[in-house]
């Protein structure tokens, strides 16, 4: 039998914890959004650069291994895609250009990343196949596809 004082501190420490537990898991939820929303910027940073790479072989009608690379690298971001847009890192909750849309309708923003990992490997064997008219035209594909996806799911600069 423990006396009512130390009853009372036990009951105290425990809601301290609960409480601290509770406010840590928020927290950590918060950084969790946050490291998301860096690494996607960084990542679409990424494909602005490499974009250029490929821009300007499809303007020329070249294939290089420079172009190859660079849609492999984007071939290779787009499967990170979905995983980069947890629930609660949207622009009603964080300063972000993604539409609700993307949550709302999931599995067509997945698709879009499905297609545009798919027209990217296919841009990247066109260049490592020396084919600078495949390069062309999977850029074309390409670029629709991130420009669909940006119409549907990117909303205006803040």
């Amino acid at each position: 039998v423990f006396p009512m004082s130390f009853r009372v501190t036990l009951a105290a420490a425990a809601m301290t914890a609960v409480v601290g537990f509770g406010f840590s898991a928020v927290s950590v939820s918060a950084k969790s959004v946050e490291a998301s929303l860096q690494q996607r910027h960084d990542l679409m940073e990424s494909f602005g650069e490499w974009s250029k790479t490929l821009a300007a072989s499809a303007k020329a009608g070249t294939a290089d291994a420079a172009t190859a690379k660079a849609a492999e690298d984007i071939s290779a971001g787009m499967k990170k895609i979905p995983a980069l847009f947890p629930a609660g890192s949207g622009s009603d909750k964080v300063k972000s250009r993604a539409k609700p849309e993307i949550w709302t309708d999931f599995a067509k923003f997945e698709a879009y990343a499905k297609e545009g990992e798919a027209t990217f490997t296919a841009l990247a064997a066109a260049a490592k196949g020396g084919d600078g008219a495949g390069v062309t035209a999977a850029f074309t594909k390409a670029s629709g596809t991130c420009n669909n996806c940006h119409r549907d799911f990117r909303g205006p600069r803040q």
